[in-house]
Parts: structure tokens; sequence; C-alpha cells
């Protein structure tokens, strides 16, 4: 993977932990994944490698905004796969799915308010915001923050970014 992903891209401090290293090793500790109250490292435990897109990657922000970058710009998937990507079916009010993606739309009948990438089970996002033309990568890197996320992304990123973009 690293081959096909990490390197071309120049994502230097992502790698899959237990079966790769990265590129460079970040002066900064691998942050723990909290499931409740408890604590987990995420390079003690070996996974499947099923779950590399489950949480098996590890990487920074600033690599993960690369990577929806390229994703975005047709560098990693071409345009045509991409919008295949794109085909959405309603999960529930608000929320889409498409193949590998998710849609947020957090408000009716405006684009200003949709995103689309994907979120994790970890309360982590990585969504791009084509309205404004804005990518929003984060984590809180706790299992019981998935609608917390979702809720900090709407009323403290995009109304606020919406706010300046008058």
């Amino acid at each position: 993977m690293p081959e096909y992903i990490f390197t071309p891209l120049k994502m230097k401090h992502s790698y899959l932990a237990q079966f790769s290293e990265p590129a460079v090793k970040s002066d900064n500790l691998v942050a723990h994944l909290y499931l409740d109250d408890l604590k987990i490292s995420v390079e003690q435990y070996r996974s499947f490698s099923s779950f590399y897109s489950g949480g098996q990657t590890v990487c920074t922000l600033e690599d993960l905004l690369v990577f929806m970058k390229a994703f975005v710009n047709n560098q990693l998937v071409i345009e045509e796969s991409l919008r295949l990507m794109q085909n959405w079916e309603k999960m529930q009010l608000g929320l889409k799915y498409g193949y590998g993606l998710m849609k947020l739309q957090f408000l009716p009948f405006t684009e200003k308010y949709t995103v689309w990438g994907h979120l994790g089970a970890s309360g982590s996002f990585m969504v791009y915001v084509q309205a404004m033309d804005v990518y929003l990568t984060g984590s809180f890197n706790q299992t019981t923050y998935q609608l917390k996320s979702i809720n900090y992304l709407f009323m403290n990123v995009l109304r606020k970014l919406a706010q300046i973009n008058k």
C-alpha cells in the first residue's frame, strides 16, 4: 500500500500499524483510541489486513488532508470512478452513502452546508465542502463521539465558514 498511496502522495507520516513504518518517524506520539473510558494503544494490537480502512492506518491530519485533496482532484481515482462512487443512496435523514463515501446534508435545500467524504468510528472526519472549496479533517479519537463530531462540524466549523464566505 505505501507504494500506491503514501509514497506517491508524499504522505511521509502515514503507515499501517503493525504492518509497515512511516517514511519519516514523527516527533509526536501516536494518539490513543478511546472506547468510552478504555484507552487503547493502536500500535500494540495487530489487526486483520481488512481493517486497514477501519483504523489500522495511522496518519497525521496533514497527511489525511493531502490524501483528501488528491482524491477530490482525481489523483487517486479517475473522474468517472469518483462520479460512480457518488451514486448516493439514502441511509437516514441528511446522510447518504455511495461507494465508500458519505454525503451529509446538514440543512435541506442548500448545498452550502453539504459535505462529502467519510466519518470514522472514533469521531474522525475527512470531508470536502464543495460549495466553499474547503477540506476538513479531524478526530476526537473517541468512539462515543460519532454524533458529537458531526455536530461539531456543523455548529463550530461549517456555520462559521459560511459566515466568512458571505
